[in-house]
């Protein structure tokens, strides 16, 4: 029989943390959940795996692992969106998922820069709550007070789509 795990951190050992779940307790095909700083992690657990730990990828129980790893299945994070009252400009660091932001310019126009790298096919949703200033989207594309900006990176250049 399968079992079901969901956990907040996924490493650091702790009751937590999905390497904290003894190795001696888990099954094949047990399952688990991590929601950790708004992105959601699926794992399947491999009892013969043996491959090295590498998080988020593969992670090993802290004790008694043996063999079995958890195996990253997929990672989501589109469904969170996390909101900003801005006081300066606004970085938003590359991350393998959707991003949603909800941004109030707080009293000035303000820019948002994309950092790191991006992966193909990614979108960041922007959405302007403010009621006066306009966000500029990586200096190219203004959202207007009271409206949303969709933008596709197509592994070169980020496009406006809405």
């Amino acid at each position: 029989m399968t079992t079901a795990y969901h956990k907040t951190e996924l490493s650091g050992g702790g009751v937590n943390a999905l390497d904290g779940i003894s190795g001696g307790s888990l099954s094949d095909g047990d399952f688990a959940s991590v929601a950790e700083a708004g992105v959601f992690y699926f794992y399947l657990l491999d009892v013969d795996s043996a491959e090295t730990a590498s998080i988020p990828a593969i992670i090993a129980p802290t004790v008694n692992p043996g063999d079995k790893r958890w195996i990253l299945q997929s990672v989501g994070g589109a469904s969170i969106g996390t909101t900003t009252t801005a006081t300066d400009d606004i970085s938003i660091a590359a991350v393998p998922y959707d991003v949603i932001k909800y941004i109030d310019p707080n009293g000035a126009n303000r820019n948002i820069i994309l950092t790191g790298v991006w992966e193909q096919s990614v979108q960041i949703k922007i959405f302007n709550i403010g009621s006066d200033y306009n966000l500029l989207f990586n200096s190219t594309d203004s959202i207007f007070p009271g409206s949303a900006g969709i933008f596709g990176f197509d592994g070169t250049t980020w496009r406006r789509w809405v």
